[in-house]
């Protein structure tokens, strides 16, 4: 492993070298205690060896079309892995190097879920896609302050990403003095639709179908902004409102900006132990800026009887999932119900951890336990069906997965929520945002159209102050 320094570029000014760049994916930024996707790094990825994806039904490597059926992606993505002869494979994980130095970084749409389980049937599957990219070198830059250096396994993978920073930008954005006061957003199901959505669950917990399912709506708008801007919108949206798996990903035909509280899992090396690690997130409520009251909306959130029904039965589930990968015994409830405060909304997450099997790799995590609990319902296969039949929508990334997977063996995915996609035209960026919640038998549901609006709001506001035309 080669370490080359980056002297005198921090990493808000090598966000700008690589904005709109294809392929070139942004990790920071963190929340508000400090906790940041790669520890106690910020990363940037760039200029791919390869590209792996399935998309349109086709899976694609290295530019030659290798197979169109869905479930046989995750194998044939497996064993490029295997096989990769990185030379960071023989480097332990320590505290001077980042989480993620070679391997493979990308995301997973919710709808690839079908393809793991033969009995959905989701709609507009051929909406249903993953990518990834394989990347030789990072770039990283301590959170505590300091120079940032190009970490990586081959050289003409730092010495491209050197390249990559030593490129002159231009200066793309800056914030606009005036103000949208108002934001034209529409919403895939309307106020009164929603919330016979919401019934519908219900009936069918009452019916016994379901314990629970989560619910969600996509709100879209068209804003006049280049993609090369966007990376910076992030950046400066995640300096309002942080978040701990914030993140970019930058395509050829989308962008997607994702403030996402929630880690999917996560493994790491401990010694001659791989341990895995859920944090499944449930129970939102959005905070206030009286102190008092914000402290009152806290309890409230940690004494609701449907929020901790909600968290408790989501944890079991992960529980479960997590046992068809890792050593019988080994399963822990580390946390459970605890409060996870962030800029705008308050949390319940729980935290089950377990040691993985010795023939089990990071991408067998992701096959037994996507899509996420939280973002189905339980039991998941019938909820997600639910929810489809309901929705009548792909959702696309938006409760998909979104992360890496180090040669080393370690990993780390977060639930895509609170997630945008940005689609591109020749003089538009079209938006699309989701928001939902879990609704159980003791949902009420104009307070969980409430809950879709408060997770939602913060975003779209947002997007007004910075005057963006619509």
């Amino acid at each position: 492993m080669m370490r080359v320094p980056l002297t005198g570029l921090d990493y808000h000014e090598a966000i700008k070298m690589v904005s709109g760049q294809p392929y070139a994916h942004i990790l920071g930024n963190g929340d508000a205690s400090g906790q940041v996707w790669g520890g106690k790094w910020r990363m940037i990825v760039a200029n791919p060896v390869a590209l792996f994806s399935f998309r349109n039904m086709e899976i694609v490597w290295k530019g030659e079309s290798v197979g169109y059926n869905g479930a046989e992606a995750f194998d044939l993505l497996a064993d490029i892995l295997r096989g990769r002869p990185s030379l960071s494979q023989s480097r332990p994980f320590s505290d001077d190097i980042p989480p993620f130095v070679s391997g493979a970084f990308g995301h997973i749409s919710y709808e690839m879920g079908q393809f793991l389980e033969p009995s959905l049937s989701l709609p507009d599957a051929e909406a249903a896609h993953m990518t990834f990219g394989i990347y030789d070198a990072v770039a990283a830059w301590p959170v505590a302050g300091g120079e940032g250096a190009i970490f990586g396994v081959a050289y003409d993978a730092i010495e491209s990403l050197e390249n990559t920073f030593s490129t002159p930008h231009k200066k793309y954005y800056s914030r606009r003095e005036e103000r949208t006061d108002s934001f034209c957003v529409s919403s895939s199901r309307a106020k009164i639709d929603y919330k016979a959505d919401i019934q519908h669950c219900i009936e069918a917990i009452r019916a016994g179908e379901i314990f629970q399912a989560n619910l969600s709506r996509q709100l879209t708008t068209s804003v006049s902004v280049d993609r090369k801007l966007l990376a910076l919108v992030h950046q400066e949206f995640s300096s309002t409102a942080p978040a701990e798996f914030s993140c970019v990903l930058q395509y050829p035909d989308e962008t997607y900006l994702s403030f996402s509280p929630e880690r999917f899992f996560k493994v790491e090396a401990q010694g001659n132990i791989r341990k895995v690690i859920a944090e499944p997130v449930k129970g939102t409520c959005r905070r206030s800026s009286d102190p008092e009251e914000d402290i009152q909306r806290a309890k409230g959130l940690l004494a609701s009887e449907k929020d901790r029904a909600e968290n408790i039965m989501i944890a079991d589930l992960v529980r479960n999932d997590l046992s068809r990968v890792c050593k019988d015994g080994s399963i822990q409830e580390e946390k459970i119900c605890e409060l996870q405060s962030n800029a705008h909304v308050h949390h319940l997450f729980s935290r089950i951890t377990g040691h993985l099997q010795q023939n089990k790799a990071a991408l067998d995590v992701l096959r037994v336990s996507f899509p996420c609990g939280s973002i189905t319902g339980a039991p998941k296969m019938r909820a997600m069906q639910i929810i489809g039949d309901i929705e009548q929508r792909p959702r696309g990334i938006y409760c998909g997965a979104i992360g890496y997977i180090d040669d080393r063996g370690g990993a780390d995915f977060s639930v895509a929520i609170r997630t945008a996609e940005a689609k591109f035209s020749s003089n538009e960026t079209t938006l699309t945002y989701g928001s939902g919640g879990g609704i159980t038998m003791l949902s009420d549901p104009e307070k969980e159209w409430h809950e879709t609006v408060a997770k939602s709001a913060s975003f779209f506001d947002y997007l007004g102050q910075l005057g963006f035309e619509n």
